[in-house]
């Protein structure tokens, strides 16, 4: 299977986030290690979500607010004219998994009410995530 991939690094900039990898491909869902809740649906909107790295060569590995970008921390990229740094989302993926995610950085592709890109690991699980619609939620 052919991918291309968009890679948006910026080193140039002060706040260099990281890659953001999007196949052309959609993949299925893969397991976040979320722990499966019940939602209130009528609450949700339906976002288009990337996924991206910090690993990658000219990135500095550190957020727009600061942070050190970590996997673990559950960081997401979003358009900060709708999410300011600190909202914290929460995200219903396609395999039911729900897990909570705090804005803290943000990326030139990531424009609009309905897109986030979503901290991963590695560059192999963001090119098996792929884009994927999920549900969402913003808690504060």
């Amino acid at each position: 299977m052919l991918f291309l991939l968009l890679l948006a690094c910026a080193p140039s900039t002060p706040f260099a986030r990281g890659c953001s990898i999007s196949p052309s491909t959609t993949t299925t869902p893969l397991n976040t290690g979320a722990v499966s809740t019940p939602v209130d649906e009528a609450n949700l909107a339906v976002a288009k979500v990337t996924a991206y790295t910090a690993d990658c060569e000219g990135c500095i590995g550190i957020t727009k607010d600061g942070t050190v970008a970590e996997s673990h921390k559950r960081i997401l990229a979003a358009d900060p004219r709708y999410y300011p740094m600190g909202t914290r989302v929460e995200l219903t993926f396609p395999d039911g998994d729900v897990e909570v995610y705090t804005v803290r950085d943000t990326g030139g592709a990531i424009k609009g009410k309905g897109r986030f890109d979503m901290l991963v690991r590695t560059e192999r699980f963001a090119m098996k995530w792929g884009v994927k619609r999920v549900k969402f939620r913003v808690l504060d």
